[in-house]
């Protein structure tokens, strides 16, 4: 999940190119991308998170079912199975670990991206304020 700021770039190189276009023209046209890539980043996010607890659920119900095999070994006296399914028990939820912060890691990205597209937008209001008052 990568997020770009390819359009915000391309939107201020057109401006600077097309000096004979308004600036009131182009600061509209970068507001409006910039709601565009806030709008497009929440439901990234949303459905970054929704992919997160889902694959979070399915660890939790696979490594249930591998505990459940553990007790069943246990309680035929299966000792050496009992002893194998553990250790495949600890090896995979030290992988579904590693899953998960990489996972909210890379949604922690997003979520960063999210705020640094609001705080444009948010200084790009404020800099139209301004130039109002003058």
């Amino acid at each position: 999940m990568k997020f770009t700021h390819n359009k915000i770039w391309t939107a201020m190189l057109a401006g600077a190119v097309l000096s004979f276009i308004p600036s009131v023209i182009w600061a509209e046209e970068v507001k409006t991308e910039i709601k565009n890539e806030i709008k497009e980043d929440k439901e990234a996010l949303k459905s970054a998170w929704k992919e997160v607890r889902e694959e979070g659920q399915e660890a939790r119900e696979e490594e249930k079912t591998l505990r459940k095999q553990i007790e069943e070994a246990v309680q035929a006296g299966d000792k050496a199975k009992a002893k194998e399914l553990r250790s495949q028990l600890k090896a995979l939820h030290k992988k579904h670990l590693e899953e998960m912060k990489s996972n909210k890691k890379e949604v922690r990205g997003a979520r960063k991206e999210l705020n640094q597209d609001r705080k444009e937008k948010w200084q790009e209001k404020m800099k139209n304020k301004r130039e109002k008052r003058k």
